[in-house]
């Protein structure tokens, strides 16, 4: 076991600067110390980098615990990159400084559109692993507050043992219905006769009966802890998925012969489904289906795909439908099937190694 292994947390940020804001606060308060965080915008608008700004320069809080680097009080220090520049790692002072034993309060990457949850966090993971690689990566929602000691945990539970490549947290809803002890994920389990991920405890009241530690099938993207050693031996995030990035990744682990762990003494709340926004609509048929697609090739066999199949097809008929009904108009089943047949054709060009175009996650 490594004594204090170093963690860089991940938090990417699009438009949603109020929840980005109290994430922070609560990292504020996280107990474990070599700690670094990368802020990443992906294309926000609204005065989102400003609001950031405008917070960390705010001298009244606290000083964040995580953070040994000398300043005012109260004021957090932003390193600004934009997407190129962390592209290319070009400041080396970065790396120099943290080998001389401080960190930065923020490191902020600024990318100039929306890149996705996969990309966008794969350009943070590069610029870290050029220019001052840590022992672990947490990839951690901007829509999520922490307990002080989930941090701990998270690494207490990843280096329990060497062939541990990924820790998860135990995740509670923001608010259900006025309460905050309602879990939304203790880990997760793949059907891979359905096709279907399934988080472990999903609207139960915490009574203490997920308080086991374990091996699982993945652990949710909110709040995922993996060593830098499975990183370079998986890869990064595949960015074609959308939805099914962070089982795709913990399976892919499992699959090398890498451990995925929950830790149910790590605690976190999400406001589940508050990075995304908007409604259910052609864009979300188009990435939810061909990210299924490519995931069904790579994740199952044929024998597997006997019952699997009818249930994803009914699964798009029932998107369908419901597009079909909010829109209410002839024209919008046409357009259901053209998306349909786009997803379908992307897949199999991804599938294939082929380039696809960068479709607009904007409309989220």
């Amino acid at each position: 076991m490594r004594p204090n292994p170093r963690v860089s947390v991940i938090t990417l940020n699009w438009n949603k600067w109020e929840d980005t804001i109290e994430c922070l606060e609560s990292l504020c308060d996280v107990a474990y110390q070599n700690c670094d965080v990368v802020v990443v915008d992906n294309g926000s608008e609204e005065g989102s980098l400003e609001k950031l700004k405008e917070y960390c320069a705010d001298k009244t809080r606290a000083r964040p615990r995580y953070s040994a680097a000398s300043g005012d009080k109260g004021q957090i220090k932003i390193t600004e990159f934009t997407r190129p520049q962390a592209d290319s790692a070009a400041d080396r002072n970065l790396g120099e400084y943290r080998e001389a034993g401080h960190s930065r309060d923020i490191t902020l990457i600024e990318n100039e559109r929306n890149y996705g949850f996969a990309e966008g966090n794969n350009i943070a993971i590069r610029f870290l692993l050029r220019s001052s690689p840590p022992d672990y990566i947490l990839l951690l929602n901007n829509d999520t507050t922490v307990e002080s000691g989930f941090l701990t945990e998270l690494v207490a539970a990843a280096e329990s043992d060497e062939r541990v490549g990924i820790a998860g947290a135990k995740t509670y809803y923001y608010n259900f219905n006025g309460s905050r002890n309602v879990i939304n994920s203790a880990g997760g389990r793949f059907n891979v006769w359905i096709g279907k991920p399934t988080h472990v405890g999903i609207n139960k009241i915490d009574n203490g009966q997920y308080d086991k530690a374990g091996v699982v099938d993945y652990v949710e993207g909110s709040c995922l802890l993996i060593k830098r050693e499975t990183i370079e031996d998986i890869g990064l995030l595949n960015p074609y998925l959308f939805g099914w990035e962070d089982v795709d990744w913990c399976l892919k682990a499992r699959d090398h012969g890498w451990r995925c762990v929950y830790a149910p003494n790590a605690k976190i709340w999400h406001k589940v489904g508050a990075s995304l926004g908007g409604t259910f609509g052609y864009t979300h048929l188009y990435y939810l289906t061909r990210s299924s697609l490519i995931f069904i090739h790579q994740h199952t066999r044929w024998y597997h795909r006997i019952t699997l199949l009818p249930i994803w097809l009914a699964t798009v008929i029932r998107r369908v439908v419901s597009i079909s009904w909010n829109e209410k108009t002839p024209r919008s089943l046409l357009t259901c099937c053209q998306v349909i047949w786009n997803a379908y054709s992307d897949a199999q060009a991804v599938l294939k190694n082929r380039h696809i175009a960068t479709r607009d996650f904007q409309s989220f």
